[in-house]
């Protein structure tokens, strides 16, 4: 007595119709519909296999936020919650209605993560004890050679003594800091690097701002006694390790890694030039045919404009 075979299952040929008589029997349509499914679903998970889990090219459509030369393409909105919550408000208004956003500096920010705000925290604690006293020599040389000169134009060279504050702080702790800190920030976007850049003299004022208010009063006294205690005095307890970290950590309090304005003006102008690259093209292509049929110019498929 012979065991009886199964079905007939077709081969991967997706052109073969599976019709009863090809699946080996003669059951009903339904089961013939259920084998058809079955064998489709199997060379599915079948090419998977085979490709080890990995396609052989990427879909069709895709979402693709930086194009192939690195222009910004597209920008995420979940990233900032009220921008993403006014646009979800705006598309669900009625289509035949006005629709029209507005995006401004600074009106949708994102701050920076909790991972780089700690690299800066390290980063700003990482200041010596030894940058901050090269700033107080460097005032008090400014002052000791300069005095001779004083007499004749006090207020200039009050200016000269916290300029050379002002330039002692910005070469010993803030430009060696931004210069640590680019690498960690150049990652959310190249203009929080400009950003810190432009920021530069504002680190600097909040960090000699004390000092700074108080040389007009003890530079007064030395020049009319002479004696540099009180300057010296005051560079050590105006200008200090923890006041200059703390003075820098409040800038970092309120910096933005992140402003939609700025990926939005990013994603405009990629939008801009690359329409302005693809009218040039067309021109170009359009001016070709032109010299032929005389006509003076074509616009980027609009046909031509003067015969």
């Amino acid at each position: 007595m012979s065991t009886p075979q199964p079905p007939h299952l077709p081969t991967s040929d997706a052109s073969t119709p599976l019709t009863p008589a090809a699946t080996g029997g003669g059951g009903s349509v339904g089961e013939t519909k259920t084998r058809e499914i079955a064998v489709r679903i199997s060379q599915y998970f079948r090419d998977f296999l085979e490709s080890d889990f990995k396609r052989a090219q990427a879909p069709r459509r895709r979402i693709v936020l930086t194009s192939d030369s690195g222009f910004r393409a597209g920008m995420r909105t979940a990233p900032y919650p009220a921008l993403d919550k006014e646009l979800w408000k705006l598309l669900s208004r009625p289509s035949g209605e006005e629709l029209s956003f507005t995006i401004g500096p600074r009106s949708y920010t994102r701050p920076i993560s909790a991972t780089l705000r700690r690299i800066v925290e390290e980063q700003v604690n990482a200041i010596t004890e030894t940058a901050i006293a090269t700033v107080r020599v460097a005032v008090l040389d400014k002052a000791r050679a300069s005095m001779a000169g004083a007499l004749e134009d006090p207020e200039a060279w009050v200016e000269s003594v916290q300029g050379s504050l002002v330039d002692a702080m910005c070469v010993q702790v803030v430009r060696p800091l931004i210069a640590h800190l680019a690498g960690p920030l150049q990652g959310q976007a190249y203009w929080v690097m400009d950003s810190l850049h432009a920021a530069e003299s504002d680190l600097v004022t909040r960090s000699v701002v004390d000092l700074y208010q108080t040389l007009p009063e003890v530079l007064a006294r030395l020049l009319a006694t002479g004696d540099e205690l009180p300057l010296q005095l005051a560079c050590e307890h105006q200008l200090t390790r923890d006041g200059t970290i703390s003075a820098l950590m409040a800038f970092f309090e309120n910096f933005v890694a992140a402003d939609a304005f700025h990926e939005f003006r990013d994603l405009e102008t990629y939008v801009a030039t690359g329409i302005s690259t693809w009218a040039r093209s067309s021109t170009r292509a359009c001016s070709t045919r032109c010299s032929t049929c005389r006509w003076t110019w074509c616009g980027p498929r609009m046909g031509p404009v003067t015969p």
